[in-house]
């Protein structure tokens, strides 16, 4: 049986020293003038815990694309405007490869006021690498919603070209922005963006898209389409709407009930070797047919349960609510939040710790909105709000979590009138007595230090599956041993150990985790002084 939680303090902190907690490691704010529209709409971390946000700057009915760089302390590193002819330029989503490059897709006025496709790739430094226009003939607008990087940088973007009839269109560029294929689907009279993207470790791709109708596509490799179903009367919300697992596509929207006029929750679960929806089912949140619910945004967990966030919404209340749903799609427990009724409320992303022990979710109450929860029964352990210098409407519209573990957030904060400024905010993980000393790891796991960088002491937290030789080496640049940390049979289990530097330079180090002589991981360290 479900369990519904429901959370009812402003500002939430679990009892005792049992788990994490947060606080503001810094707020910042970014405007690029008075009176305009500034709205952060997607944020990533590199391995080095430099923050990238993605955004849109809107002045004189006008709309640029912002890139804003972060360092670890908040400091603004470099911002960037892409700004072609004199129509809108929007940007809808971001990811950043392994090469450190951060991708943009979105879309961009051509000379004659028709959007295209825009995907535009900076390197660290803020270089603008290429920029990429894509229009289809006869079409009378192209909007890319979504882009997925694969291990190889090539970047892969889909959205809808816009006339009578629609189509589902996907591109993939490689990392030098050369196109390698293209792709479309009919979608006919319903579809409509948001459009998602999944790309595997085979490099096939995974398209949902629907307005009224859920369509999921995939594709080969090559861009040809194998697979697709349809689905009546559920749509998907978000780009943040479906979640790849190894061997399944997880969907979720919502459905419209057909007797009662409202919507619930709808979560859909497709295979690759039998492309239809392998199960689904619809939640009506709080337990009520009379309200109208939408799920924005779903994460993959441990032994890949599912979870989701979204709102539901009568019209005297709006809730938040996170549901977590295993494999099976049997719900676990509801977790709702009571916001103020109006349009902005509601939970609009979601992220997993990197040890899937604990999520975060956040979106708007208001105020910014972020709640991190216990995944294994849907406590809450913590609330965060932040009311921005205007105490206006600010909205969260994206999370992630950096190297260190640390919370990112961003959005946009209303300052006055119509101004509005992009607001990132970094909680940072304050750790007392680990809540999970008990639970037995699955696999080996050496976590980035925290903090990083760091001056002079740092702590370095390891994860063991069973009872091994544990060798934790520091190692100078120059792959030269500084000190041995650990060399010792350890249990099973979650350990910490100190580092000290005062007595080492500034610079790079490494940190490399052996089991029975067998390197596990190397994680990056930085002592700066």
């Amino acid at each position: 049986m479900n369990s519904i939680k429901y959370i009812a303090l402003i500002l939430f902190i679990s009892s005792g020293n049992l788990f994490p907690q947060s606080s503001n490691d810094w707020i910042k704010s970014y405007g690029s003038g008075a009176d305009s529209y500034d709205e952060g709409i997607d944020i990533v971390a590199d391995i080095y815990g430099n923050i990238y946000v993605a955004g849109n700057s809107i002045r004189n009915k006008r709309s640029d694309i912002l890139l804003l760089k972060y360092n670890p302390g908040g400091d603004l590193v470099w911002s960037r405007t892409f700004d072609e002819f004199t129509g809108n330029d929007v940007a809808t989503d971001m990811d950043i490869g392994s090469d450190g490059c951060v991708c943009i897709a979105g879309y961009s006025d051509n000379s004659i006021f028709n959007p295209e496709y825009i995907t535009i790739k900076y390197d660290p430094a803020g270089n603008l690498l290429w920029a990429k226009r894509y229009s289809y003939p006869g079409y009378a607008g192209a909007m890319a919603t979504a882009l997925d990087i694969d291990n190889e940088n090539s970047v892969y973007v889909t959205g809808v070209l816009q006339n009578f009839n629609s189509k589902n269109f996907t591109i993939k560029y490689s990392s030098q922005g050369d196109t390698v294929w293209t792709s479309f689907r009919y979608l006919g009279l319903y579809g409509y963006n948001p459009v998602t993207i999944n790309v595997d470790k085979q490099k096939n791709v995974y398209c949902a898209t629907g307005d009224y109708y859920t369509e999921v596509h995939r594709f080969d490799s090559s861009g040809i389409k194998r697979q697709g179903a349809q689905n009546s009367y559920s749509n998907v919300l978000s780009k943040n709407g479906s979640v790849l697992a190894e061997n399944a596509l997880y969907v979720v929207g919502n459905k419209v009930r057909l007797f009662e006029g409202t919507t619930q929750y709808y979560f859909q679960k497709y295979k690759p070797n039998n492309f239809r929806p392998y199960i689904e089912r619809g939640y009506n949140c709080l337990g009520s047919v009379n309200r109208f619910d939408s799920a924005k945004a779903v994460a993959l967990g441990l032994a890949e349960n599912v979870f989701v966030t979204g709102k539901s919404c009568d019209s005297i209340s709006c809730f938040i609510s996170t549901v977590k749903l295993d494999s099976n799609f049997t719900i676990k427990w509801e977790s709702v939040y009571r916001t103020n009724t109006n349009f902005y409320s509601g939970g609009n992303a979601i992220v997993m710790e990197k040890n899937g022990y604990n999520m975060y979710m956040t979106g708007a109450n208001d105020n910014y909105l972020t709640i991190k929860y216990k995944q294994g029964n849907g406590d809450t352990l913590w609330v965060r709000q932040y009311n921005g210098v205007g105490n206006g409407i600010d909205v969260s519209n994206a999370i992630a979590i950096d190297s260190s573990g640390n919370v990112i957030i961003t959005g946009r904060s209303q300052v006055s009138g119509n101004d509005y400024d992009i607001v990132t905010i970094k909680y940072y993980q304050t750790v007392g007595i680990s809540s999970n000393q008990s639970i037995t790891p699955s696999q080996y796991l050496l976590m980035q230090n925290y903090p990083n960088p760091f001056n002079p002491v740092t702590l370095i937290k390891y994860h063991l599956p069973s009872n091994n030789l544990i060798t934790l080496i520091i190692y100078d640049v120059h792959g030269i041993e500084i000190k041995k940390l650990i060399n010792s049979v350890q249990s099973a289990g979650q350990h910490d150990v100190t580092f000290d530097g005062s007595n080492l330079p500034s610079g790079i180090y490494f940190c490399s985790l052996f089991a029975n002589n067998v390197l596990i991981d190397s994680k990056k360290l930085m002592l700066i002084k």
